[in-house]
């Protein structure tokens, strides 16, 4: 567990101990004896407190709650301080998949350049030490779906292609019009039987991501014929998971696909097929691929209340909103605020033990599959605590902070130390005490673009935040 201290100084000071006996209190003259302690933190005087009125009553639940919306009012006057982003101690990067991906692309770049540069007039299959992983299916087209839109036992005349339409998952690129002429080792066999033999260097269980960082595959072979818009290849797993590959470059031993850019709402698969088709309907499909899909750090929105355990102690009415209304991209907030005018409230139950730290905690631990915490930050309010309470007619008024903010992972969620103001005057027929606490946070999450990390469902026409905090619109 790493703990992050925030802004110790951010106001010296509900462990919420809220109450005018706390280590830092401030007098109506506003006098300020300040002595710096070993945490940083600024220590004020207590100041002196006149005994209250005893003939006061209580108030009535409306007069209680108009003095809270009022108190909640003030506090809303001051704006508040946000802390530095905090990273989580547990990294969301699958360093071994990235690492495989990394490799895959340094031999996907190297091979496309080979294909691009192939003399244009040679045409053959060359045999190699290598055999080839899948050979086509006897019946062309009874293994995996059908191509969205696709006729495979009729397909068309194969013609020059225009440029893929904005949007397009399957498109050939004008690449693919070149002759199929490259010489590609891989292939033990001859005849006319299509199979695949590497994809992206490797021979068995590749992994695909539409990651830009990695989108570029190829694919070695036999038999993949002539280029033509009537080509498709495509990916399939379970749970309806189906994907068109853009085609970039097409020749009878080898291609070059890729993914739509910006590619959301799927998921992590295993067990992936790839499908090869040529134009003439024969098709071969290779088992046991990987599909890792595209990450992305986003604000998790919302931050719900029964992910978080709350601090109960005291007298204070809580209120939790997520995501927080008048904080525009922030996961939650929670604001506390006591008012009382009752004189033995004031020596009530404001606060617990000393000894214990008032806090509360949030669980990230039941986010969906392939998401993972990544950061957080926190706005504090900080209000005035002598203007929290006071009147004209005033001969007494006390008031001070109690507890120090503190933020910090622990483990797979986050703990939050409470810090508060209070404020008591003692006025000619009335005695007021106030007390209030109030934070936010900003959480991400890094998990698969443009799926809902706490049920793993697919996000369409939603606004997500980036950490810059600029948008990104699911399609």
């Amino acid at each position: 567990m790493r703990k992050h201290p925030m802004i110790a100084g951010m106001v010296a000071a509900v462990g919420l101990a809220l109450c005018p006996n706390s280590t830092s209190a401030q007098t109506a003259t506003g006098s300020m004896a300040q002595a710096q302690t070993p945490a940083g933190t600024v220590a004020q005087a207590q100041g002196s407190r006149t005994p209250p009125n005893p003939g006061k009553q209580p108030q009535t639940p409306a007069e209680h709650d108009a003095a809270l919306k009022a108190l909640a009012a003030k506090l809303k006057m001051t704006a508040p301080r946000k802390g530095p982003k905090i990273k989580s101690t547990a990294s969301h990067t699958d360093a071994a998949i990235i690492a495989v991906l990394q490799t895959q692309k340094h031999a996907a770049d190297s091979e496309f350049a080979a294909m691009k540069a192939a003399p244009a007039l040679q045409r053959q299959n060359t045999a190699g030490s290598m055999p080839p992983a899948h050979t086509e299916s006897t019946k062309p087209g009874s293994v995996g779906p059908t191509p969205r839109g696709a006729a495979i036992a009729h397909a068309p005349t194969a013609t020059v292609a225009a440029p893929p339409a904005s949007g397009s998952k399957t498109s050939v690129s004008p690449l693919a019009t070149r002759p199929a002429n490259l010489q590609v080792p891989g292939c033990a066999i001859s005849g006319t039987a299509m199979a695949v033999g590497t994809v992206a260097g490797v021979q068995h269980g590749a992994t695909l991501s539409p990651d830009p960082q990695y989108n570029l595959y190829t694919i070695h072979g036999c038999n993949f014929g002539d280029p033509s818009p009537a080509n498709k290849v495509w990916v399939y797993g379970v749970n309806g998971f189906h994907e068109d590959l853009q085609i970039q470059s097409w020749m009878d031993n080898s291609i070059a696909v890729n993914f739509a850019p910006n590619l959301g709402g799927v998921l992590d698969q295993d067990n992936v097929h790839l499908v090869v088709s040529r134009s003439d309907g024969k098709q071969v499909d290779a088992a046991g691929f990987k599909f890792y899909a595209m990450r992305q750090t986003v604000l998790l929105t919302p931050l719900p209340q029964n992910r978080a355990s709350l601090w109960q102690g005291g007298q204070f009415s809580i209120t939790y909103t997520a995501p927080a209304t008048d904080l525009a991209q922030y996961s939650s907030e929670v604001a506390r605020s006591y008012q009382t005018t009752v004189p033995g409230d004031l020596f009530g139950p404001l606060g617990v033990d000393s000894d214990k730290k008032d806090t509360d905690s949030y669980d990230l631990s039941q986010l969906a599959p392939g998401w993972s915490p990544d950061s957080f930050n926190a706005s504090v309010w900080t209000p005035t605590p002598m203007d929290l309470c006071g009147a004209w007619d005033d001969h007494s008024h006390t008031a001070g902070n109690a507890g120090n903010w503190d933020f910090e992972w622990a483990g797979n969620g986050i703990r939050v130390t409470l810090q508060g103001a209070w404020c008591n005057d003692q006025e000619v027929f009335q005695q007021n005490y106030v007390a209030t606490s109030q934070y936010a946070l900003q959480v991400w999450v890094n998990g698969p673009l443009c799926v809902d990390p706490w049920t793993n469902q697919p996000l369409h026409h939603a606004v997500i935040w980036k950490p810059d905090l600029t948008m990104f619109t699911c399609q």
